[in-house]
């Protein structure tokens, strides 16, 4: 069995848009979604070069800011990837595919 094909293009349209959807399904669960800034209260500041837990803070400002990109990138591509299978399922749906069958030596459409 083909994964995709050229003659079905609705079927390969809906394979794709399975594939990404669950690409993107796994991806949120692993990283979850994109998540507001919810900051209330007090901390208490510090000069980039006070070492805490053996880094100084500015290290580890930085650390936490990769952090913070990784996760925005890689919640927001899985839900891109959800809204592209949905989108990719949904083209398959209204697309008609047009096989056609070879019958005693006349070329009828399948849907006829």
């Amino acid at each position: 069995m083909k994964l995709f094909s050229l003659k079905n293009n609705s079927k390969s349209l809906n394979r794709i848009g399975l594939i990404l959807g669950m690409l993107g399904v796994i991806i949120l669960f692993l990283w979850g979604p994109p998540q507001p800034k919810f900051e209330k209260g007090i901390g208490i500041m510090v000069e980039d070069t006070t070492v805490i837990n053996g880094k100084s803070a500015g290290e580890h400002d930085l650390t936490i800011e990769k952090r913070i990109k990784k996760h925005r990138l890689l919640s927001s591509l899985g839900l891109i990837f959800i809204f592209l299978g949905f989108a990719g399922q949904l083209g398959a749906t209204c697309m008609k595919d047009e096989n056609i069958k070879l019958v005693k030596g006349q070329v009828l459409k399948e849907n006829e």
